[in-house]
């Protein structure tokens, strides 16, 4: 199925907030025009494996704080570490915009706080 990039962005922006349509019935008919395939991407996550934590923890390339990171928050969204590490890999392509060095501080900063 092709999906078209415009109502893609469009469903993303009212997903996470970034939009200027605020009325109620815009919003609920951008969801409703999306519901298979907000209904599909919801069904593709899976529950953490064991697995999948041995497949992250021998990973070579995530380390130190980053996969500290990706396991609690794994245990935290109750999500496969594989597709959590996955989801923490684009937002670091895609939508963080600040520096490598303050993303570290962040990172730190969210790892030591006893909720995560």
């Amino acid at each position: 199925a092709v999906v078209s990039t415009q109502s893609t962005g469009s469903l993303w922006r009212v997903l996470n907030g970034n939009t200027a349509i605020r009325e109620e019935e815009s919003i609920l008919a951008e969801l409703r025009s999306n519901r298979v395939r907000i209904v599909s991407g919801v069904s593709f996550f899976k529950a953490p494996s064991s697995t999948s934590k041995t497949k992250l923890e021998n990973n070579k390339t995530v380390k130190g704080t980053k996969l500290d990171f990706v396991k609690k928050a794994s245990v935290l969204l109750n999500l496969d570490e594989t597709q959590c590490l996955e989801i923490f890999q684009m937002y670091l392509a895609v939508e963080y915009k600040d520096t490598p060095a303050s993303f570290n501080n962040a990172l730190q900063n969210v790892l030591s706080r006893q909720n995560l």
